[in-house]
């Protein structure tokens, strides 16, 4: 992957991975977000620096892929769609005990650890990361390069760059990668009846939440 070095163990189910990003506090913290991303990647896990001051992490993991969403049958969307959202939030959470946010992701940022066959997604992409100050995120990524449907409300309203939002911003974007890259909505209408579909589930409750147009009511939540 273009954002990370993986050598993997070839005698038992281990890997090391290794930022391919200049070495700061961002990429020492991203690191630790992904051992925080699901309790089952801390055991037998280890944070390193090796000869040449590179951070890394060792992890048990049977294997590694990059994001490749398929576009399956319902059921199977909704199943994989929980991974990614409890995952990513999990990294999300421990980036904002640490003082930071993620501001957007796509395709390219995320790595695909497997444990038992459990897919874990995790971001790699130590730029997509930001300091909060006073619950406010600086953007400078151009906007035109992102599908409007990945822009958060408040994102939309900005007419310059670079720009001030709130954190919380990320839970919208989170939530429309989610609904195009794994159910492949692409517009209000597709978004309202999938919805329809979801009602009464955890996964509904989640895009209700961290949706919400109020930003001081959004939140994660998923049970």
């Amino acid at each position: 992957m273009e954002h990370v070095i993986i050598e993997k163990n070839i005698l038992r189910d281990n890997i090391k991975i290794f930022l391919n990003q200049e070495q700061s506090q961002s990429s020492y913290i991203l690191l630790l977000s992904i051992l925080n991303s699901h309790p089952c990647l801390k055991n037998g896990a280890s944070f390193s620096q090796n000869d040449k001051g590179q951070y890394y992490i060792s992890i048990f993991a049977s294997s590694f892929q990059s994001f490749e969403p398929q576009q399956k049958e319902l059921d199977g969307c909704v199943e994989k769609a929980s991974y990614f959202l409890m995952s990513l939030s999990n990294q999300q959470r421990y980036f904002e005990s640490k003082n930071y946010s993620l501001t957007n992701i796509n395709t390219s940022d995320i790595l695909v650890l497997y444990v038992h066959d459990f897919p874990i997604y995790v971001c790699v992409n130590t730029l997509k990361m930001c300091k909060i100050k006073n619950d406010m995120v600086d953007i400078y990524f151009p906007f035109s390069n992102f599908s409007p449907l990945l822009l958060s409300p408040e994102m939309r309203e900005k007419n310059s760059l670079p720009c001030k939002v709130h954190f919380k911003s990320f839970y919208y974007i989170l939530s429309s990668f989610i609904l195009m890259e794994f159910f492949k909505v692409y517009s209000l209408e597709q978004k309202q009846k999938l919805l329809s579909v979801l009602v009464g589930t955890k996964l509904y409750m989640f895009f209700f939440h961290s949706m919400n147009l109020d930003i001081e009511r959004r939140m994660l939540f998923y049970l």
